[in-house]
């Protein structure tokens, strides 16, 4: 089930301060949308164990922060021979 409309996106309280003007931010809240205040920044979004970088561009707008950094490792399984 969507947000509904009239609440409008959700952003946590610390992406609205509007003084930080770097073009990297380190971001802990996945659940957030991306603005389009933060085009062309270099984002670092938390995955449990660091931070991986996210550069935003028009395309990602609208989407989630945790939508495009992977919080498990891929592990290939490897066929056993006999």
């Amino acid at each position: 089930m969507s947000r509904s409309k009239w609440k409008g996106p959700f952003l946590d309280l610390a992406l609205l301060n509007p003084n930080f003007s770097k073009k990297e931010l380190n971001v802990w809240s996945r659940r957030s949308n991306i603005p389009f205040t933060f085009i062309g920044k270099n984002i670092y979004v938390h995955n449990g164990l660091g931070f991986k970088k996210v550069p935003i561009d028009l395309k990602r707008v609208g989407f989630k922060f945790g939508t495009f950094v992977p919080t498990r490792k891929f592990v290939k399984k490897l066929k056993s021979k006999k």
